[in-house]
């Protein structure tokens, strides 16, 4: 870009800065300096122009001092993300390979559950077997024992009333 260009955008962009007006008759004058090229030595316009030109300049070179910091600062900032990142993808392996483990170690926890239960069932029904068993022999056991009560009474009375006739015989 020419020096020349270089002062054309300047001054564009120097006009959003000042009052309309003024900034048209100050572009004219240094359009009009530009032009003709063999007045700029002594020109309070053209010492104008190399002060915007200077300060220019310097605020080109802080900008880009500034953008080279900032630059700095985002691979820094990046190498950290990626850092981080890379730690967390490690954590969330290790998460990964536990729950697994605790995944399999349920799997067999209810496995083992399962057999647990087929057994209680098991178990269960012998049990059940068993109490209706012991029930039934309970119930037997009490009608049994009623029978024979009943049968001993009867037989005891009969015992007696023999005991009674004997008597009555050997007192006649």
């Amino acid at each position: 870009m020419s020096k020349a260009n270089f002062e054309m955008q300047f001054l564009e962009h120097e006009l959003h800065d000042c009052p309309e007006e003024e900034k048209e008759n100050e572009v004219r004058q240094e359009l009009h300096v530009l032009d003709k090229g063999d007045n700029l030595s002594n020109s309070n316009v053209f010492q104008n122009l190399k002060n915007k030109l200077s300060v220019v300049t310097k605020e080109k070179d802080k900008l880009r001092i500034e953008m080279e910091d900032q630059q700095k600062k985002m691979e820094i900032l990046q190498k950290n993300c990626q850092d981080e990142l890379s730690k967390e993808k490690v954590h969330v392996e290790e998460l990964s390979r536990k729950l697994s483990s605790m995944e399999v170690k349920k799997h067999a926890d209810d496995v083992m559950m399962a057999k647990l239960k087929m057994r209680l069932h098991g178990t269960q029904a012998k049990l059940d077997t068993i109490r209706y068993r012991y029930t039934e022999a309970s119930d037997e056991l009490v009608i049994t024992h009623k029978k024979y009560k009943d049968q001993l009474a009867a037989k005891g009375i009969e015992v007696f009333n023999l005991m009674k006739q004997l008597a009555a015989v050997k007192g006649q």
